[in-house]
């Protein structure tokens, strides 16, 4: 069958510009599916190198395979990903192996099966996250075991091998691999590939595919039955003559076979006969193999680590020949497999001799490597006798090798001939290569290898000592003995003392508290922004606080010495008063009888007495009138359920009941008769006797029962009188006198007998106020009529239940009653402690962000709290929120003006009042600037307080990082909040890691204060064309979640809750279907017997209690059956696996009837941000269209005319009229009568036109707002966003289409949350954040939870699954560590007032230190600096010679090498010359001036947190391996001349470097560029200079895909490539990096002390052969191979400089990333993210960016360059603000180049036309 020469879309990028963390995206728990074969696959196909420009090499070829090292790297990839704490499979389709073309690789899978799966030992990895699985299925035919397998384990996504690759073709069938795919992905929603994953830190990164649109339609054209006939022929075919080659093969060693299992036969023999000698193939090969077969079971895995070059061709007979051997080897295991199986099906006995054939499997199955250098070795002596084959590898090895020849000579039966036949060997010559020439390249390349200089530059200062102490220690043998003199223009040292966005100097004390106290006259342009920017967020500060109740602060807590000094004056005063006590007793007896007398004549609140009296009568009098007029029980409850004039009016209220009762029972005896009536009549007019008809006493029954009242009713008036009960009993009020009380507990007797008919409430009443009464049977076991009061609160009224959350009264906190749990966390605070606080969603836990703010203002004027928030829409806010609690008076406090302010907000793009606030709200990028700025010194000393607002964002990979640096950084006492912690003790351990002398404590709250109902969205479809489709919104039982896998059902997760209607509901089905007697311990009667007043008082605490043993008792059921019975009677039978439709077209339809159901307000989360937009203006143009009367149109136009004429006749006189001219009235009259008509009531909410802000209504979402209608996202408006906020929060608006921006935090209460479709994005802990918008606390009763469109077994693992475990990311990058190192120097050299001048002085007085030092030890070192100046000179000649002659694929090895060895150089120098005179060794520093103790402090606090950082990582566990990173970076800034020889951070464009570090690489890449001198000769005409520079930043910065289609635009959508001198200058870079990298890597893998010689997780030992014998010793091993190791000691790498897999492999050193991501071990987790490498490959860019600055028109950009028009605010935006941080930087540096003249007006014309288009 030939391959389909279409090839398939297989699914959509999803994200094709960049790469995502698949386990923050779908959930670090979250299981995953492997492919097996595309693991194999992608081993075998992945490419080292990836540029288009250099010869693509293969990690793995089957030619030269070893498959010791397949099983390195297949062991590594899973370890990489285990180490990532993931759950996973690995699974097999055994019919697929016919699919393979080449033997080898069948027999690479066969191995790696019987490894892992048919081994007898249970788990070979000893790993429980990951499961090895192997399906039986002829797919192609009957899909449905691997369906089964899908949907029983519900995997997030799974992991394949698109064939995209070239040399896949080779391996596999290519159109048969695409069909297994798209047959899969019907039940996966989501693929990962596997060429574009990469392992970063703690991350797994990748690109998302998701379903094509061919998965909607069907399969491809071709993928038909035909289609699946030929895969069915073509399989039969192979599979025939595999079994066919395996009966003959069987046939012809059967006797062998008995031989082996009888005599335990040599290893060898067996691999042998396996081979099965061809007469076809010369016997020269057969003669090599049996030496091959001697020296793999010989030699050490290490011993055979050879280099062979790709220079070696092959011959295609021996290619024939070892593939040939590898399908022999196939079928000799699968005899061995067929044979164990028979054997333990035939007879158990024989199980231990089976086990044995799995156990010991060997993986050193294949060394084709080895197998070629025998036949180099052979072809290029020629050996002519016995003596000669002897020296070239041993006697013991040759006469090992005749055995072999001569047994198998034996049991075949027929005459090979004799091995020593040394006429063929002389005759057989390599005609395809020069084998000299490949022998002296194999000894070059190992010499280069062997001297490959593995020393590092330690540069150093006490800094860089004592933060990373370890791996300063353990790298001090490593390092060079000569160190590259720095660039000596570059004598400027560096001082980060500017704005990022202006040359404006930071003043070192802009945060100290003596510029704060001083009279300061602020700028008027300054207070002008402050005021605009308070007057913008008053409204949106009054829709989240009433302004009423804003607290004023005008005069401080009394400090402890003020409370001392107050105390002791108060106990003067009172033991003077005790003195004058007796005294003066009878004068104050008599004066207290004056005051009170004058007070009693006084009388001042008579009058409001009389007031209130006359109030109280007025009201009484309209109540009666009301009384009157009552003709619905709706008018009886809303005066009944107001108990605020109950002490008052209480016969009022009595009349109320009593006509309420009347007023029913008239109502019930009117329906009674009118139904009788009625059904009198229409049997008299069917009857044809005149008879008197009359009904039976059963029927009169019937009818009075069916006209009871409605649940509804029912749950109206039980929840009256259980407020009633409450308040008598409960609150124990004395608000009504006994006698009164009975009169009111009579007529709730009579309600909840006649009404209600809740037996047990209504004897609780007879009995609790001695009534008297009849008392009611309660027996209502079996029943199906609900009696009880207990079922009824569950099941009818479970939003009255009591929130006991321990709530008291407590001074501290205004307007509510804090929690017990609120109480603890008021202590933590008065104590200044820190505090992890894990609280659900809607439970209160951001009050204490507000104490804390309240404590710290009233506190002092200097103290600092920082409040850190993930988003802009957060710090919008928390901004408000403050603006509208505080007002704070410093001018009172103070006495004088102060320039002091409140609260102060940092965004990158927002600054405000900074240094002057007290309430710092900002986010994690910008808070991290403040730590490494200047000004940390004032700042930190000033911070009280900081507050991580969901601080789970620690797990993201977009800012995880920065996350992590600041909970380490921070010296300051901290609040750490979230409601999705999974890994909640291990989160916190690591924060009290951090400081062991800061307390932090752990609150966690898991109940919600409002229950969450979860619902499904079901699709009826239409009848007919002309009908149409109908939704319906059913409830989802929590139970039903079970339901996952196709067989069984799943565990029940810690986090799956019940609500109260549905713990009943699982109640009533338990015992319907169990019986009452296994649950009867479950009655709600019997289970709340001992409940006080549990008729009326049941609390939410008792409703979890009652839910979690319903839980355990079903998890304790014994048989499957039952609670297979359980969960589907608990299903709705419309939850199905069809609840995926196409809602997008039906978003309309959907929420009307989310508006009939009164489920709005609500917000519909979606995660795409151009779908939220389409889907707010869908639903807008739909509403708009059926609201609209076409009649209004013509009306429209007629009026339009009218108007038109009315002012061409007036013509210029209009102007002249007055506004009471009867010709200008009419003319008003006819424009509002027009205006009139465009008016349309908004069909979501009540919104006025007046409501949307100005700035607001030009925005292409705002018409959409009209109708209630809105979109949040990322990609809007600031100010668009701010008003949909107020609009939703104020309930002015009603829907809203958001990303996860208003899951964050922000507070948007809804009424329901609703899931639009299904998104990668889409995991347990986002799900967990949206659905916590809906029911906030103070707002509903409940929040509802819809899914539409969502699969239900995702639904099913979002509902029950527990919070994904968070994880770290790599904190430490170059950028980084240049800031601290430039904080340090700033801080230790004094350098507050030091000019440039003064710092070059500085450095020039250091250098000249410097050079005595080397003076003094020129004697010394005399030889050693000889040796060295000879290294650098040589070393460079040699570096040009060997990159010219190496091979392409050679350039791992070295691009230069060093005369020096890579051994440990001896210990001599250190201990005999101290570190800090040796100028070779450890660069001195010069002697610092005397710190000021600011600096000092400011210096420990560096220190400490640079330490904490280093140590302290959330997810490594060796500290030492961060500090590795930290010191490479520092080497790496001393290379690349941003450091000094003694650590002194340089001004060679630090300034880009820091102040873009937010955008490494690119940051280090453009640097380069400046040095290399790309922009040294600009064009000079103007406009073709801004456009050279933005083609060369449009490659770096903001790069975006490119159009698949092109169409004729004014934008030239793709970029010009590169200049080759960019190319060179980055490829350049990319090498100095990589090789330094590579040289640390090297010292770490040393460190790990040879770890990478084992398999990560076999038993495996890669140092020593994996075969043992029963004829040779592991001695004896090692003396047979002295000649062997004696004669190719030059072929082979040093074993003592690389470990095993970097032997095998031929990786020594790395050329680019890919590589360099293949060697990194497994238990490393080193990421390339912290390496500044910049892989510009020549691939098509986006040229928007200079589109724009071309043209300035933004529809191009939309609809041509396809720019999200969401995004390109953002982009230009975030490109404008880069050019002016560089163009900043340059003009610091030197304002006159023209490099920065040129910077500095293209960011200026660039800014001006970014204005231009976006006036926001």
């Amino acid at each position: 069958m030939e391959n389909i020469e279409k090839k398939l879309m297989l699914g959509d990028l999803l994200f094709p510009t960049k790469t995502f963390n698949v386990l923050s995206d779908f959930g670090a728990d979250e299981p995953f599916l492997i492919d097996g074969d595309s693991l194999i696959l992608y081993l075998f196909s992945t490419f080292n190198i990836s540029s288009h420009k250099i010869k693509d090499k293969q990690l793995l070829s089957t030619d030269k395979c070893q498959s010791i090292l397949f099983f390195h790297y297949f062991e590594s990839f899973i370890a990489n990903v285990l180490n990532r704490k993931t759950k996973f499979q690995i699974f097999f389709i055994d019919e697929n192996q016919y699919f393979y073309k080449n033997n080898t690789l069948k027999l690479i899978r066969k191995i790696c099966i019987d490894y892992y799966i048919n081994n007898d030992k249970k788990n070979v990895l000893n790993n429980s996250n990951v499961q090895f699985t192997l399906i039986k299925s002829k797919w192609w035919e009957d899909f449905s075991s691997i369906e089964s397998y899908l949907l029983e384990n519900m995997f997030s996504f799974m992991l394949v091998l698109f064939p995209a690759q070239e040399s896949f073709e080779k391996y596999y069938r290519v159109d048969i691999q695409e069909v297994f795919i798209l047959k899969t992905m019907k039940f996966l929603d989501y693929v990962v590939e596997f060429n574009s994953i990469s392992f970063e830190g703690s991350c797994i990164e990748t690109i998302i595919y998701g379903k094509g649109t061919m998965f909607q339609r069907g399969y491809p054209y071709f993928c038909n039955k035909e289609f699946f006939k030929q895969i069915d022929s073509f399989y039969n075919n192979e599979f025939e003559n595999f079994n066919s080659d395996k009966l003959s093969f069987k046939d012809q060693n059967q006797i062998l076979f008995n031989q082996q299992q009888s005599e335990n036969r040599d290893n060898e023999i067996n691999l042998l006969i396996s081979t099965m000698f061809n007469n076809d193939i010369s016997n020269n090969l057969n003669r090599i193999y049996c030496i091959y077969l001697v020296l793999l079971e010989s030699l050490s895995i290490r011993d055979r680590g050879f280099i062979l070059p790709t220079c070696y061709k092959i011959d295609e007979n021996v290619l024939n020949f070892l593939d040939n051997a590898s399908y022999k080897n196939l079928l000799y295991l699968q005899q061995v497999s067929d044979s164990s199986s028979s054997s333990s099906n035939n007879n158990n006995n024989n199980n231990n001799n089976n086990n044995n054939n799995n156990e010991n499997i060997n993986l050193d199955y294949l060394d084709f490597k080895l197998f070629y250098q025998i036949l180099i070795q052979i072809q290029i002596k020629l050996p002519k006798d016995l003596n000669e084959l002897n020296n070239i590898f041993g006697e013991e090895i040759i006469i090992k090798s005749k055995l072999i020849w001569n047994n198998v000579k034996k049991d075949f039966g027929y005459d090979i001939g004799e091995f020593d036949n040394f006429e063929l060997f002389s005759n057989f010559q390599d005609r395809n290569n020069n084998l000299n020439d490949i022998i002296q390249e194999m000894e070059r390349r190992t010499k280069e290898i062997n001297s490959i200089d593995n020393s590092i530059y330690l540069v150093e200062n006490d800094f860089i000592r004592s933060v990373a102490p370890q791996a300063y220690e353990y790298l001090k043998p490593f390092q060079s003995e000569n160190y590259p003199d720095a660039e000596s223009t570059i004598n400027t040292r560096f001082i980060d003392n500017y704005h990022f966005h202006s040359t404006r100097t930071i003043e070192p004390d802009a945060f100290s508290i003596k510029l704060k106290e001083t009279t300061f006259k602020t700028k008027k342009h300054k207070q002008r922004a402050e005021d605009k920017s308070v007057g913008s967020f008053k409204k949106y500060a009054d829709s989240l606080n009433d302004p009423r109740n804003i607290l004023i602060i005008n005069k401080l807590n009394p400090t402890k010495e003020e409370l001392e000094k107050e105390r002791i004056k108060k106990e003067k005063e009172d033991s003077k008063k005790s003195y004058k006590k007796q005294s003066s007793s009878s004068s104050s007896s008599s004066t207290t009888t004056t005051s009170t007398t004058t007070s009693s004549t006084i009388k001042p609140k008579s009058e409001i007495g009389k007031l209130l009296e006359s109030r109280l009568n007025q009201d009484k009098k309209r109540y009666e009138s009301e009384l009157d007029d009552c003709k619905s029980i709706k008018s009886f409850l809303k005066f009944l359920n107001n108990l605020d004039l109950l002490t008052s009016l209480p016969e009022l209220y009595l009349q109320y009941f009593d006509h309420l009762i009347n007023f029913l029972v008239k109502q019930k005896e009117d329906l009674i008769e009118e139904k009788k009536r009625t059904i009198l009549l229409e049997r008299k007019q069917q009857s044809k006797t005149k008879t008197h008809i009359e009904l039976s006493e059963y029927e009169e029954k019937e009818i009075e029962t069916s006209l009871e009242l409605g649940i509804k009713e029912k749950s109206q008036f039980y929840q009256m009188i259980q407020k009633y009960l409450r308040s008598f009993i409960t609150e124990k009020s004395k608000i009504l006198s006994t006698k009164l009380q009975i009169d009111f507990a009579n007529r709730f007797y009579t309600i909840s007998k006649s009404l209600i008919g809740l037996s047990d409430l209504s004897n609780f009443i007879n009995d609790h106020w001695k009534l008297k009464l009849p008392k009611l049977d309660e027996s209502d076991v079996g029943n199906q009529q609900l009696k009880n009061s207990i079922e009824f609160q569950l099941k009818h009224s479970p939003d009255t239940l009591i929130r006991n959350t321990g709530s008291v009264e407590d001074s501290r906190v205004r307007h509510f009653k804090p929690d017990a749990w609120q109480v603890e966390l008021l202590d933590i605070v008065d104590k200044r402690e820190s505090a992890l606080i894990c609280a659900s969603t809607s439970s209160g836990k951001t009050f204490i962000s507000f104490y804390c703010f309240e404590q710290i203002l009233k506190e002092s004027n200097d103290g600092i709290v920082v409040f850190v928030c993930p988003t802009k829409a957060l710090v919008n806010q928390m901004y408000a929120e403050v603006l509208g609690r505080y007002d704070k008076n410093y001018q009172a406090i103070n006495h004088r003006p102060s320039n002091h302010k409140m609260v102060g907000v940092f965004t990158r793009d927002f600054r405000l009042n900074i240094e002057t606030c007290q309430i710092l709200i900002t986010v994690p990028q910008c808070l991290e600037i403040l730590f490494l700025s200047i000004m940390n010194t004032h700042f930190i000393q000033r911070c009280r307080y900081i507050i991580f607002d969901e601080v789970h964002q620690i797990a993201s990979s977009v800012d995880g990082a920065i996350w992590e640096r600041l909970l380490v950084f921070n010296p300051a006492p901290f609040l750490a909040l979230s409601a999705t912690l999974g890994n909640l003790t291990d989160f916190h351990n690591f924060l009290k890691k951090i400081d062991p002398n800061r307390k932090v404590s752990l609150i966690h709250y898991q109940s919600r204060f409002n229950d969450l109902k979860n619902f499904f969205l079901c699709q009826t479809p239409a009848k007919d064309n002309k009908s149409f489709p109908t939704y319906t919104i059913e409830p989802l039982h929590p139970m039903a979640t079970l339901d996952q896998k196709k067989t069984g059902l799943s565990d029940i997760s810690p986090d799956l809750k019940l609500i109260a209607g549905e713990a009943i509901q699982m109640y009533q089905v338990l015992k319907e279907k169990l019986g009452y007697e296994k649950v009867n311990h479950l009655d709600p009667v019997k289970f709340f017997a001992n409940i006080p007043n549990k008729q009326f008082n049941l609390e939410k605490q008792h409703i979890e209690i009652y839910q979690a043993e319903l839980k355990q008792f079903y998890t304790n059921l014994p048989s499957m059956t039952e609670k297979q019975l359980v969960v589907k009677a608990l299903t709705s039978p419309k939850y199905n696996d069809s609840l995926k439709f196409d809602w997008a077209s039906e978003i309309t339809n959907i929420v009307l009837e989310l508006q009939k159901q009164d489920l709005l307000p609500a917000l519909f989360f979606s995660f795409n941000r151009s779908l939220c937009s389409r889907l707010a203006q869908r639903v807008y143009n739909d509403i708009t269209h059926r609201n609209t009367n076409p009649n209004i149109i013509e009306e429209k136009k007629q009026l339009d005319l009218v108007i038109e004429r009315f002012q061409k006749s007036l013509g210029r006189a209009l102007a002249d009229l007055e506004p009471n001219d009867p010709e200008k009235m009419e003319l008003e009259r006819l424009k509002a009568k027009r205006a009139s008509l465009d008016y349309l009531k908004p069909q979501f909410g009540n919104l006025l036109s007046s409501d949307i802000d100005e700035k607001v209504k030009k925005d292409p979402l705002a018409p959409a707002l009209t109708q209630g209608i809105a979109a949040h996202h990322g990609g809007c408006d600031k100010n668009y966003l701010r008003n949909v906020e107020y609009l939703f929060r104020s309930k002015k608006i009603q829907v809203v289409f958001a990303t996860s921006t208003l899951a964050v935090g922000v507070n948007a209460p809804a009424k329901s949350s609703v899931f639009l479709g299904d998104s990668p994005y889409l995991n347990v802990l986002t799900s967990k954040q949206c659905a916590g918008r809906a029911g906030r606390r103070g707002f509903d009763n409940y929040g509802n939870v819809i899914f539409v469109g969502l699969p239900k077994q995702k639904i099913n693992r979002l509902l029950n699954s527990r919070l994904s475990n968070i994880i770290g990311n790599s904190v430490v990058s170059p950028s980084l560590c240049l800031s601290l190192v430039s904080r340090y120097d700033y801080s230790t050299n004094g350098s507050a007032n030091k000019s440039n001048e003064e710092n070059k002085v500085q450095v020039k007085e250091n250098e000249k230190e410097r050079e005595k030092e080397k003076e003094k030890e020129k004697e010394k070192e005399k030889e050693k600096e000889t040796i060295a100046d000879n290294w650098d000179d040589d070393d460079d000649k040699k570096e040009i010679t060997v990159a010219d002659n190496w091979d392409d694929d050679e350039e791992e090895t070295a691009e230069s090498t060093k005369t020096t060895p890579a051994t440990t150089p001896t210990t001599t120098t250190t201990e005999n010359t101290p570190a800090t005179t040796t100028t070779t060794k450890t660069p001195t520093t010069t002697s610092l001036k005397k710190l000021s103790s600011e600096d000092i402090l400011d210096v420990q606090i560096l220190k400490k947190s640079t330490k904490s950082l280093l140590n302290n990582s959330f997810f490594l566990g060796n500290p030492l391996q961060v500090q590795f990173q930290f010191l490479f970076s520092i080497d790496y800034l001393y290379r690349e001349t941003y450091l000094s020889k003694d650590c002194v951070p340089m001004d060679n464009f630090s300034g880009i470097v820091t102040h873009l570090s937010y955008l490494e690489p690119f940051n280090f890449t453009f640097v380069s560029l400046l040095k290399g001198g790309v922009f040294d000769n600009l064009p000079t005409n103007q406009k073709d200079c801004d456009y050279f520079i933005i083609h060369i930043l449009s490659y770096l910065f903001c790069v975006q895909n490119i159009p698949s289609i092109y169409v004729r635009s004014p934008s030239i959508l793709i970029l010009p490539p590169l200049p080759p001198t960019v190319h060179k200058i980055i490829k350049n870079h990319n090498d100095r990096l990589l090789k330094t990298f590579s040289t640390y890597l090297y010292v770490y893998k040393k460190y790990l002390k040879s770890t990478n010689d084992f398999l990560p997780f076999s038993s495996n030992d890669l140092k020593d052969s994996q075969k043992t014998t029963t004829t040779t010793t592991t001695a004896t091993t090692s003396t047979i191979t002295n000649k062997w190791n004696e004669n190719f000691e030059k072929l082979k790498p040093s074993t003592e400089n690389f470990n095993t897999g970097d032997l095998l492999s031929g990786i020594f050193k790395v050329s680019n990333l890919k590589k360099l991501k293949n060697i990194l071990g497994s238990n490393t987790y080193f990421s390339t993210r912290i390496l500044p490498y910049c892989n510009v490959d020549g691939s098509p860019v986006n040229s928007y960016l200079l589109d724009f600055y071309k043209h300035s028109q933004k529809k191009p950009l939309i609809e041509d360059n396809k720019i999200k028009e969401s995004d390109l605010w953002t982009l230009l935006k975030e490109f404008s603000l880069i050019l002016k941080v560089i163009a900043t930087a340059l003009t610091r540096r030197n304002p006159d180049s023209p490099i920065s003249l040129a910077f500095s007006g293209v960011a200026k014309r660039y800014i001006q036309k970014f204005s231009d288009n976006f006036d926001h």
